[in-house]
């Protein structure tokens, strides 16, 4: 049986030559270095007045357990 996958792949390339998106996630507007340099300003602002330390676990099913076994080894010192 032939994957479907590959001819979905070229189609999707061949719609992206002529600018048209075959995500259905619309794309994200463009910021100006401006508001990205206020942007940027805000949130290390926001750190920097943080109390206690943030950390953001990026993974799939299999760290599910990561953040909180992170919590307890931290909290053991």
């Amino acid at each position: 049986m032939k994957s479907i996958i590959y001819p979905l792949v070229k189609l999707a390339g061949i719609l992206s030559i002529f600018g048209i998106s075959s995500c259905s996630i619309p794309s994200l507007p463009v910021a100006s270095p401006a508001a990205a340099a206020d942007s940027r300003r805000e949130l290390t602002e926001r750190v920097q007045n943080q109390m206690e330390p943030a950390v953001l676990f990026v993974g799939n099913s299999y760290s599910f357990g990561v953040p909180k076994a992170f919590a307890t080894r931290v909290a053991a010192g």
